[in-house]
């Protein structure tokens, strides 16, 4: 994205917008109007139709179809009495529940023969060199194995979230404290529904929150390039990436993409230097169907296709703010580091 001519430089943009600075929970679209940026849709690689989609009802998937059969080697076994179990994809996209999309995501994406082979809590999102805010998603890490060594540049990096947490978090930004003796605080309520209706965007799939986390990956990725190995190449733009599911919407899995120059992260870091335009990026959004289900699996990992990895040694150098890493099989559940209630420094 080309920077706008009209567009104030990032300092001004800080020093004479004072309600630019809220938490990311808060974004609008105005904070995107004001840097330039927006949401673009752009087609998925592979294009299904409607008929291909629906002809997921009437075959079910190989592995559904195995789970039942006792013995396939048996031409002339009776049927299977037991419903067809359900593939990873359709739970995916038929589950109300934020833990279960979560867990049959992770079965397709991480494994030894998956593109990740593990997950973490993601990255907090800094400004002027400091934490301001972690938003709860995770965060998928690359086999080290696969790694290209003979090429230089960053592979992109994948973040996951699911709506409910947005909403969620958004919600008890603002959730007043009680009145005296444990009466009901009419004023906070109305503040309340005053400041979620302010910040709740009309279409959630243009949320500029999501903006925080594609930004918040970007920054990792560039602090693992800082205090890694010198290297032989200067990075000029890194492309995050996030998934998002949302419990009502059973036909697609959204995948959004932007590629973040070195520029905007060095304004993000010294604001009081970005003294000219910052180019922002247009975040792209991809829709990818759900259906045919017997599919799925291949078509997101074709959407999500990794870009050529660094050494091994800038991507095992994620600890800067990415705690937690574990292996699918583990216990630990998420611990967001804050409710979604911090803000960034007032200027």
């Amino acid at each position: 994205m080309v920077a706008d001519s009209g567009l104030e430089s990032f300092r001004d943009i800080v020093r004479n917008h004072n309600r630019f600075l809220v938490s990311p929970l808060q974004w609008t679209s105005r904070h995107l109007d004001l840097v330039g940026s927006r949401f673009e849709d752009v087609a998925t690689t592979t294009v299904y139709t409607q008929q291909d989609r629906n002809t997921d009802s009437r075959n079910p998937t190989l592995a559904a179809t195995d789970l039942i059969q006792n013995d396939t080697n048996k031409k002339d076994q009776e049927p299977c009495s037991r419903p067809l179990a359900q593939s990873d994809a359709e739970v995916l996209a038929t589950s109300i529940f934020p833990e279960t999309k979560r867990d049959r995501l992770i079965k397709i994406l991480v494994g030894k023969h998956c593109p990740f082979a593990t997950i973490s809590k993601g990255p907090s999102f800094f400004f002027g060199g400091r934490s301001v805010h972690r938003p709860e998603y995770i965060m998928f890490h690359h086999h080290k194995e696969s790694i290209d060594h003979t090429n230089n540049r960053s592979p992109s990096l994948l973040g996951y979230v699911h709506y409910t947490t947005v909403n969620g978090a958004r919600y008890r930004q603002f959730y007043p404290c009680p009145g005296p003796r444990g009466a009901t605080n009419k004023v906070g309520w109305s503040i309340h529904r005053k400041r979620l209706a302010q910040t709740t965007p009309e279409e959630w799939t243009e949320d500029p929150y999501f903006v925080c986390h594609l930004l918040a990956l970007a920054q990792l990725q560039e602090r693992n390039l800082d205090s890694s190995k010198p290297i032989t190449y200067t990075l000029i733009r890194s492309q995050s990436r996030l998934l998002v599911t949302n419990a009502l919407e059973r036909e697609y899995i959204l995948l959004y993409e932007a590629k973040i120059t070195t520029e905007l992260l060095s304004a993000l870091k010294n604001w009081m230097d970005a003294t000219i335009p910052i180019p922002w990026p247009t975040i792209q959004r991809k829709k990818i169907p759900y259906k045919p289900y017997d599919t799925f699996d291949s078509r997101l990992k074709t959407e999500i296709g990794e870009t050529s990895p660094l050494p091994s040694h800038i991507l095992s150098n994620t600890s800067d703010d990415v705690e937690g890493v574990y292996e699918h099989s583990g216990k630990r559940s998420y611990e967001p580091e804050d409710s979604g209630s911090s803000k960034m420094m007032r200027i």
